[in-house]
């Protein structure tokens, strides 16, 4: 259904006109350029007010000080002379003719309202009037200060010479200033001290002279160092009236309006006042309030000129926007008007292009092409459109084949793989089992050296193997977890035992700390022993002296998924591995967790390996959700931390597992419980042991087509005093078990004729054979073939080369009367830990 055009928009509102939009826009622009300018303009010119006031009030105070303190030095002066006559140093004259001269300088200078000398016990022997003579002032600081220089004091009531003294004009009790100066003899001897005190009135006289003359200054405050008002309204004499913000001001220094009691708001600044360079004496403060309104007054006024101006600007602008819009819209409604006839299927014209076509005229140019390619395409289309199908299909068959090469190139990885995996484990196999039945033979000491670096040759070759496929497994994307309870303490120790060898052969300290970790989790303990023990061979590796630290703890646990449930699903492992070695340059870290990457080439030669480590174990901590990283600083040490998301356990206690499925103190613990005779063993001469003394003639049926395999099984065996049968196919072996009664069958894989896995099968349907032990003894240990031998009803895995502790272990488990059944086929095997 062809729905009706709209109809012609109005050019007047800014919904559906672009001319009225940019009229508005640029007048609303205009407004805000005036306002902000109007803003900045009056912002400067405020903050130069006030500059100027503080400026102004500091001048006021410098010469309100200086003109106290000329006129404090002039007093001081006077009295430095009287105490520095020849007769009072001697202390030849006379009280009466010392009175008459203290009294004549009283007259002289009427601001001192009291004279008096003291002798160097405190004791007034002279005053003008004879007032206080004979009293001891010892006590008084102007004395103890007068005795040890000259001293100028701050105001202070007039004490005993109250009575003496009339009341200031505004009824408040005379205050005064102390003038004292020491009096010493000619053997530099202080024999007294010359006082003069001066009537706090004149002081307050000369603030009124400095001020009367200028208006602005005529509500100025004097503050004590207190705060009292000293020189200031009649009514707040000697109070304190500091309104609300004269902390502020007084601490920024910064002139603000603030609301006075007496005269409401002012704006006010303050300087201190200083009449005295003595440091013990605080400064006086000058208060300056000026009317807020008298001061802002033409700023405020430029400010609404300039708003005024602003929008009147503004206004002519919009004016003048709208008529250039004008201009540029109405070609452009013309081609919206063609593009609208050419959707309804209505004849269009386009301009004709002009010798100089501006952007509206090359607008309409291109609309016209792409009206006549339009065209082109609609005809094209309609002859795609009868061939649509069979493109269709065309398509479907190529992705499908793409699909089955990828699918193809897959497979034959995934085989690739585990045929490497295979050809590369039997000849190791027989290297390190015949070097085990070597070393067995009580070899020369020198022998017996060649025969373990041997030994640790083809350890380190196998684990070089171990890394790549488990590289390789992970780049395929075949890496798959398994999901067991397990003891999280148990795998930290085993981690921490395994490196601690090495570490005590190069005398470094390692300490564990899993304070808080939960006891029991649920995940591929394999794997998490395998990035426990990369990441802390690496920090021993490359770490000459000190210790190494793996730290763990738990991150908040994950809530249960039923509302009130206080059991986490999940636990988030913070682990770290710190150490103190030779550290890792900033410009290495970024590449140290790709493939085949160490620090540098000399490291490599000075430490060795092939840096697939830390890129595997970057992959499983990924697999396990988590993350993984590095901060190092060269020279001091490096810490390596991961995070890992492991569920919670599903059992209170650990489960009993086969021994080709888990190991340890835990498992070992379990399998006493269940009736074991003995915990399990911790050495392979302690395992071979046992088996000889519990199941020496023991009836077992050896099946492997590999020469060297069977006499290497054989030989190992037989040490335990049991001697196999042995069969090359897995015919012969179902033969065999037909005819014959066996304890354990031990069952290769890959076999002519019958492979293990079918001979297995058969074998599980004959009579009485459902519960005999099959173990699977296979240079094949993918996860994928593992649970393949668990699938076909093998009873655990031992993969090659053949451990010889486990392999004894996995017999005595599976020989014991009381042993576990079969276990599950998601249970990892622990003892392929890198």
């Amino acid at each position: 259904m062809t729905q009706a055009p709209p109809a012609r928009a109005s050019i007047w509102r800014p919904r559906h006109s672009v001319r009225a939009r940019f009229a508005i826009f640029t007048g609303i622009s205009g407004v805000l350029f005036a306002s902000v300018l109007a803003f900045w303009v009056v912002q400067g010119q405020r903050e130069q007010l006030l500059d100027a006031v503080n400026a102004s009030v500091r001048r006021e105070a410098a010469v309100l000080g200086q003109t106290i303190s000329a006129a404090l030095a002039e007093r001081q002066s006077q009295v430095q002379q009287m105490a520095s006559l020849p007769e009072v140093v001697s202390g030849m004259m006379e009280p009466g003719a010392l009175r008459l001269l203290l009294e004549r300088t009283r007259s002289y200078s009427p601001e001192f309202e009291w004279l008096a000398l003291t002798d160097a016990r405190g004791v007034i022997t002279t005053a003008t009037g004879a007032r206080l003579e004979g009293l001891n002032v010892a006590g008084e600081a102007w004395f103890v200060q007068g005795s040890r220089g000259v001293w100028v004091g701050n105001p202070h009531p007039a004490g005993a010479l109250k009575r003496f003294l009339p009341l200031d004009a505004d009824g408040r009790p005379a205050q005064l200033v102390d003038v004292a100066v020491p009096v010493i003899d000619n053997d530099g001897k202080v024999i007294g001290v010359m006082v003069g005190m001066l009537n706090w009135r004149w002081i307050s006289d000369i603030h009124h002279a400095l001020t009367a003359a200028d208006a602005d200054l005529k509500h100025t405050l004097l503050l004590s160092p207190t705060g009292e008002v000293s020189v200031g309204p009649a009514g707040w004499l000697g109070r304190n009236m500091a309104p609300s913000g004269l902390a502020q001001v007084r601490a920024d220094g910064q002139s603000r309006v603030l609301n006075w009691p007496d005269i409401g708001e002012q704006l006010t600044a303050l300087a201190p006042v200083r009449w005295s360079a003595q440091a013990a004496q605080a400064p006086w403060t000058l208060v300056l309030r000026q009317d807020p309104a008298r001061v802002f007054g033409p700023v405020n006024t430029l400010q609404r000129r300039l708003l005024l101006s602003g929008l009147a600007g503004s206004l002519a602008f919009m004016w003048l926007s709208w008529w250039l819009a004008g201009k540029v819209v109405r070609p452009l409604r013309r081609l919206a008007d063609t593009a609208r006839a050419l959707q309804e299927g209505r004849p269009a014209s386009f301009e004709a292009p002009t010798r100089h076509p501006d952007e509206v005229a090359m607008l309409s140019g291109a609309l016209a092409d792409l009206h006549g390619n339009l065209q082109a395409r609609l005809a094209e289309l309609a002859a795609y459109r009868d061939h649509l199908e069979d493109k269709i299909g065309e398509r479907t068959e190529q992705l499908r084949q793409a699909a089955d090469r990828a699918e193809a190139a897959n497979r034959a990885k995934s085989a690739f793989i585990a045929n490497m995996s295979h050809e590369i484990r039997t000849p190791m196999n027989a290297i390190m089992g015949m070097t085990y039945l070597l070393q067995q033979d009580a070899p020369t000491p020198a022998q017996a050296e060649r025969l373990g670096t041997v030994q640790q040759a083809t350890e380190h070759l196998l684990d070089i193997i171990n890394n790549i496929l488990d590289l390789s497994k992970i780049e395929a994307g075949m890496f798959t977890l398994a999901a067991q309870d397990f003891d999280l303490p148990e795998v930290l120790q085993r981690a921490i035992d395994l490196v601690g060898v090495r570490a005590a052969e190069k005398g470094l300290g390692l300490r564990l700390d899993a304070a808080g970790c939960p006891a029991r989790v649920r995940g591929d303990a394999t794997r998490v022993s395998q990035v426990l023990i990369n990441l802390l061979s690496n920090a021993v590796k490359f770490t000459d002296q000190g210790q190494v630290t793996l730290q763990v703890r738990q991150l908040k646990p994950h809530a249960g998924a039923t509302a009130g449930s206080e059991a986490p699903l999940h636990h988030t492992l913070y682990i770290e591995v710190r150490d103190t070695g030779i550290g890792i340059s900033p410009d290495q870290l970024a590449r140290l967790f790709n493939a085949f990457v160490q620090a540098d080439e000399s490291t490599t030669r000075r430490f060795g390996g092939t840096g697939l480590g830390l890129a595997i174990t970057r992959g499983l901590v990924e697999r396990m959700g988590g993350q993984i990283g590095v901060s190092s600083e060269s020279g001091k040490g490096s810490t390596f931390w991961c995070t890992l998301v492991l569920d919670a356990a599903q059992e209170a206690e650990p489960s009993v597992a086969a021994w080709g499925q888990s190991t340890g103190p835990a498992s070992a613990k379990a399998r006493s419980a269940s009736g074991g005779a003995m915990p399990a063993p911790t050495s392979p001469v302690e395992a071979m042991a046992l088996l000889r003394s519990r199941h020496a003639g023991a009836r077992i049926l050896l099946a492997d087509d590999n020469p060297v395999n069977r006499l290497l099984v054989d030989e190992l065996l037989g040490m335990a005093n049991i001697h196999p049968q042995i069969v090359q196919t897995g015919a012969q072996a179902l033969e065999r078990v037909r005819s014959q009664k066996f304890d354990l069958l031990l069952m290769d894989i890959h076999m002519p004729d019958m492979d293990g896995l079918t001979a297995t099968r058969h074998i599980r349907a004959l009579p009485g054979c459902a519960e005999l032990p099959i173990i699977a003894m296979t240079a094949s240990v993918l996860q994928e073939e593992r649970d393949a031998c668990l699938d076909a009803g093998m009873n655990a895995h031992l993969g090659k080369p053949l451990d010889t502790q486990q392999l004894f272990g996995t017999l005595l488990h599976w020989l014991d009367p009381q042993r576990q059944p079969r276990p599950d086929r998601r249970e990892p095997d622990l003892s392929s830990s890198v």
